[in-house]
């Protein structure tokens, strides 16, 4: 603890004055307060530290609009929001800001013209009160009460509006019928994307699951079977109603479009829930597996094939290689420029909370790299390049790796990665060590719910993601292996607490355990 703050003597000349003296010690003891309570104000003036009970507080202070079942993650959205949202309260803008950044619920409108009220409290002349204004939900059923509240508290009571959901039938998270799991991805409102191998087709499925209510809707895939080769399917058609045959990774923009790696091209799901796909000009995609969204609205692509990861300007279509030598797999370059580095076989990719740093799974490098977006040079940040575990490695460079999958970033810059062929996902701190963060090394299992993470046994471990509003760590838990296959399903850890519990899916029956790490290639 620091010392007491010293307000400066009294000049010489008045330090004689009683009264003088009386006055500038009084002064003292009422408006400086203690060391200790200085520390503690950023707890307090901090959202994403406040406690909840002074969220409440605050949003009643400031005259928040709330609902008394939220949790501390969409009060503190609520606070930080709640300047632009009072000041733009009944514009179009706040109301699909408000349903994204609080409720985690994506909005299209159609025709909305203004929806505020006139001065002399009469519909603005653009929208007479025979127009409706539609809007479509990203959302789960159970959200839809919610919704309709929050259209009501931005729309005058003059303006009638229609609310239809974009996403099919809902269920408990628990009973989605997930199988082979492979991603999971926190949206900008702590909604999670899930994407599968769907059941008895051959194509996928991508559901939505609100953590809130523990409810889940099809976001796209469950239309009728597409051919394995058809890569026009789905296209242009509502998400529901579309199935597409492959997702291999998946990105969220601030805006809520969802963009996914499928086949061999990149397609978006919009604001009214439509499937289309996003040119690409003179890039050639082959096997595109992680996306991931810049705050300046450059997406960034993993070529598994090429082995190259790409920038993509969504607005022009221009391209350019960020990392990796295209079509020339391997290992080489670190500490010089990324571009003429070598890659071999990227998955997932992160980026940090700047946007400086851009993280890449290199999985069959068995290593996690780096690549600093402004200087363009490449380090590798975790991995040997040797397949394998070692329980004494602290540092996180001198620590093998087995097929290393996907990547994500927390807010204070540790960097989290499934080792998935360790069955284990891990963590690099700050300052370089590495630490296992769930699984038990080795155990190719699915048990552990309710326990300690580092006590849990994890099956071939996929996509990672973070929800930082809520400090917890989402797990696609694949279930990919073990006779017969095991369903697989999405976990979370709470990274305060360091348990783990189930998310989405059903746990596995009938998984097989296996006492070292493996080295074989997970499958593709």
């Amino acid at each position: 603890m620091g010392t007491e703050p010293v307000w400066p003597p009294l000049p010489a000349k008045l330090s004689t004055d009683p009264l003088l003296t009386a006055f500038t010690q009084a002064l003292q003891d009422a408006v400086a307060p203690s060391r200790q309570e200085l520390d503690a104000l950023p707890r307090y003036l901090s959202a994403a530290r406040a406690p909840q009970a002074w969220l409440q507080w605050l949003c009643a202070a400031f005259g928040l609009r709330t609902e008394p079942d939220w949790d501390t993650a969409r009060l503190r959205a609520v606070v930080r929001e709640g300047p632009l949202l009072n000041a733009t309260r009944g514009t179009a803008v706040a109301l699909c800001r408000e349903a994204l950044l609080v409720h985690g619920c994506v909005l299209g409108l159609a025709d909305p013209g203004r929806v505020e009220m006139s001065s002399a409290l009469r519909p603005m002349s653009s929208l007479t009160q025979e127009r409706i204004l539609q809007v479509w939900a990203r959302a789960t059923d159970v959200q839809v009460p919610t919704l309709q509240r929050l259209v009501e508290a931005h729309c005058p009571a003059w303006l009638p509006y229609n609310l239809e959901l974009t996403t099919g039938k809902t269920l408990p998270a628990q009973d989605l019928p997930l199988k082979d799991v492979d991603g999971a991805l926190v949206g900008p409102g702590g909604e999670v994307y899930v994407w599968q191998e769907d059941p008895g087709t051959d194509g996928f499925t991508v559901w939505l699951v609100d953590p809130v209510t523990g409810t889940g809707a099809c976001l796209v895939g469950a239309g009728p079977q597409a051919n394995s080769q058809d890569e026009e399917a789905g296209e242009g058609k509502p998400g529901p109603e579309a199935r597409i045959t492959y997702v291999r990774g998946g990105a969220v923009d601030a805006e809520g479009q969802v963009i996914l790696a499928t086949g061999e091209r990149l397609r978006t799901i919009d604001t009214m829930g439509i499937l289309t796909s996003l040119p690409t000009l003179a890039l050639k995609l082959k096997l595109p597996r992680g996306v991931v969204v810049h705050p300046d609205g450059t997406l960034f692509v993993a070529d598994g094939q090429t082995c190259a990861v790409y920038a993509l300007d969504p607005r022009s279509g221009t391209t350019r290689t960020v990392a990796g030598i295209p079509d020339s797999p391997g290992h080489s370059g670190d500490r010089g420029p990324a571009e003429k580095a070598q890659l071999n076989a990227p998955h997932h990719l992160a980026l940090d909370a700047t946007g400086r740093i851009l993280y890449i799974a290199d999985t069959d490098n068995h290593r996690v790299r780096a690549v600093n977006l402004h200087s363009r040079i490449i380090n590798t940040v975790a991995g040997t390049g040797t397949a394998g575990f070692d329980r004494q490695a602290d540092k996180a460079v001198q620590a093998p790796l087995n097929k290393p999958w996907s990547v994500t970033v927390s807010a204070d810059g540790s960097v989290f990665f499934s080792d998935r062929g360790n069955h284990c996902v891990r963590k690099v701190t700050p300052d370089g060590q590495l630490r296992t963060v769930a699984g038990t090394p080795g155990k190719e299992k699915d048990d552990g719910d309710g326990g300690q993470a580092t006590d849990a046994c994890l099956n071939r471990p996929a996509g990672v993601s973070i929800d930082a509003g809520r400090n917890v760590l989402y797990i696609a838990d694949s279930g990919r292996s073990g006779e017969p296959h095991s369903p697989g399903r999405v976990r979370q850890v709470d990274l305060t607490r360091g348990t783990i519990t189930a998310f989405a899916g059903s746990p596995a029956r009938g998984t097989t355990h296996r006492t070292r790490p493996t080295t074989e290639s997970p499958d593709d």
